[in-house]
């Protein structure tokens, strides 16, 4: 796996940049939505179950790196400086702009359309009590937001959570209630059972934009993977393949990271495409 804390200096081709960025969220994506971490019960209703609590979490905390931007310079194929906070989100949008290593983009597309419309709408909590500061308080909240500070504090004590907590405050101020940062700190373990709450009335639909998300990438890899692969002569009785590498992947990790995206589709993905399409609905309770 790709470390995301590499630094280079190497100048990457911008095809090259496509596929580290490709292989990064092939891989993180596989860790959010695999056989160890969930279940499907009646598949054809596109139902599915995290194992187990600690799972879950486990979810929660990949799920938030999903939402952040990657740091490695190399994932963030023609971006500017202003731009280096985009999540995985932003950058595979930019790969269905301008597609480099592939035509098929229309399912991959679809699919980023559909995690974007299920971003577009904020979350709305009403009439949380905040027993701490003796409040009531109903607020509209961007779900990223929510999500990413669900994810962090799984990781992190409280200690580490200035940066969510002062973007709660913005929260707070735009919805036209005064509540500073200490007394956001006092009361996070309360504002996350009520985060908690909505994040699992939606658990089921991000998972099903999730693996949404990885079949439209197998389908945009695999048109590649259909140009590239041949069979090599054997070698002692042993079939071997290969793939026809394009010449703007002139790296080592461009050409590794090439050979390792290939390799990833090779097979569909395990986890099949859900049936029912109720299962993908996007408006819950907890949403306006």
């Amino acid at each position: 796996m790709i470390s995301m804390q590499s630094v280079s200096k190497t100048k990457y081709s911008e095809l090259e940049k496509e596929v580290m960025l490709l292989l990064a969220a092939w891989e993180l994506i596989l860790d959010l939505v695999n056989y160890d971490k969930l279940e499907m019960d009646y598949f054809k209703e596109g139902t599915v179950m995290f194992q187990n609590d600690a799972q879950r979490r486990l979810f929660h905390v990949l799920f938030a790196d999903f939402l952040s931007a990657p740091r490695y310079e190399a994932f963030r194929p023609g971006m500017t400086e202003k731009d280096k906070t985009e999540s995985f989100m932003r950058l595979l949008t930019r790969v269905v702009e301008k597609p480099l290593l592939s035509t098929e983009v229309k399912p991959l597309k679809k699919a980023i359309d559909n995690i974007d419309k299920f971003f577009g709408e904020k979350f709305v909590l009403n009439d949380m009590w905040l027993p701490t500061i003796d409040r009531h308080a109903t607020i509209k909240i961007d779900p990223k937001t929510l999500l990413l500070l669900c994810g962090n504090h799984v990781k992190h004590s409280f200690s580490r959570l200035e940066i969510d907590a002062r973007a709660l405050v913005k929260v707070f101020k735009e919805n036209d209630i005064d509540i500073g940062i200490d007394e956001v700190f006092m009361i996070l373990p309360e504002l996350l059972e009520w985060f908690l709450i909505v994040y699992y009335q939606n658990e089921k639909s991000i998972v099903n934009l999730l693996n949404e998300l990885r079949w439209g990438l197998y389908r945009y890899i695999r048109e590649e993977f259909e140009r590239s692969f041949f069979w090599k002569e054997p070698y002692m009785g042993v079939r071997q393949y290969g793939f026809n590498v394009p010449k703007e992947c002139a790296t080592r990790i461009g050409s590794h990271c090439y050979w390792e995206l290939m390799n990833a589709v090779r097979r569909e993905p395990n986890f099949p495409l859900f049936e029912n399409q109720r299962a993908l609905r996007l408006i819950f309770d907890f949403k306006s």
